[in-house]
C-alpha cells in the first residue's frame, strides 16, 4: 500500500474472511450448470462478508478492505462454478476505502 508520501512499506492486517466451496454428490441431476459428470461445484462468500468490509489501520488512517466479488473470465462475479477434475482460475477483488483518521483519546478520558 503506498501512503499519501508515494513512500510503499508492507504490513500485514489481520483479515477474516470466510469463503465456501460447494462441493456437489457429482449425482445427476446436478445442482449447477453445465450438467456434465461429475457434476460441477461452487466457490462463494459466506455472508455476511460479501456486503461488509473489515477495517485496518494504516500510517494513522482507518481503512476498511470490502470484498466485491471474484474476476472469472473478464467478468465480476459474486460467485463461480467449478468443473470437477480441471483447472479453476478466479482473481479475488476488493476496494480499499478510506474510513477516516484515528483520533487517539487522551489518557485523562479513561
Amino acid at each position: 500500500m503506498t501512503n499519501p508520501t508515494g513512500s510503499c512499506r508492507t504490513f500485514k492486517p489481520e483479515l477474516k474472511y470466510t469463503f465456501t466451496h460447494e462441493e456437489t454428490t457429482n449425482k445427476k441431476p446436478c445442482d449447477y450448470a453445465p450438467q456434465s459428470n461429475p457434476c460441477s461445484d461452487k466457490v462463494t462468500f459466506s455472508l455476511p462478508t460479501l456486503t461488509g468490509a473489515d477495517n485496518f489501520i494504516f500510517d494513522g488512517m482507518e481503512y476498511s478492505l470490502e470484498l466485491t466479488g471474484f474476476l472469472v473470465n473478464g467478468l465480476e462475479v459474486k460467485k463461480f462454478i467449478t468443473q470437477e477434475s480441471q483447472m479453476n482460475m478466479a482473481h479475488l477483488q476488493a476496494k480499499v476505502n478510506a474510513v477516516g483518521a484515528v483520533v487517539p483519546i487522551p489518557a485523562a478520558a479513561w
